[in-house]
């Protein structure tokens, strides 16, 4: 035990201790293959969100014709796909891995918290949006994730305030352009069509 918690890298350890060498390198394939599993569906989905903010006009008319192309034949966003392929490879070359592991933690938890913050604000009661999805236990799961969230931030700020701070003015930047180009031109931007019209239109 004192030899396994002692290890470098205890997993390895375990395993070549109690399943040999051919048990520890088909496991460390195996994870091998999931995390590449894993960074091929991060890169879909993100490129269907930057594909989505296209297509709503949330961006200069050119880019939106751009980055809202679907591939006709695979029927597919392929040069979103393309952007956020090629800006993932270049963060991960140029990037130290600690530090983009723990400014990616800090801006999924500033994501959560702004989420959790949303929903307190949009179920208010007498609000018009009061009326649409029901969540079990209201407003209790709101509350706990605006203050797991806060938590984590605080945590990350002692451990690693730079990557905080590119988390916050990342939002910043966000809210910025909202207030900048969309918001001014909301009937023309950020057109959000309804999930079901939506695919109703898309339907053959």
């Amino acid at each position: 035990m004192e030899a396994l918690l002692g290890s470098d890298a205890p997993m390895n350890y375990f395993l070549l201790e109690r399943g040999g060498s051919a048990v520890n390198t088909a496991v460390s394939v195996g994870i091998a293959l999931a995390i590449v599993n894993a960074v091929i569906a991060v890169i879909i989905q993100i490129a269907r969100l930057v594909y989505a903010s296209a297509r709503d006009r949330s961006w200069p008319g050119p880019v939106d014709d751009v980055l809202g192309r679907i591939h006709p034949r695979f029927r597919s966003p392929v040069n979103a796909t393309v952007l956020v392929g090629v800006l993932s490879a270049l963060t991960a070359a140029f990037i130290p891995l600690t530090w983009l592991i723990t400014a990616t933690g800090a801006s999924v938890a500033l994501v959560y918290l702004v989420v959790g913050a949303c929903a307190l604000r949009l179920r208010r009661p007498g609000s018009a949006s009061s009326r649409g999805y029901r969540m079990p236990l209201w407003p209790l799961p709101a509350v706990l994730l605006v203050a797991g969230m806060l938590y984590v931030c605080v945590e990350v700020g002692r451990d690693a305030p730079s990557q905080l701070v590119i988390g916050l003015a990342t939002v910043a930047i966000g809210v910025a352009y909202y207030f900048g180009f969309i918001h001014p031109r909301r009937g023309d931007r950020w057109t959000l069509p309804d999930p079901v019209e939506e695919e109703l239109e898309s339907a053959p």
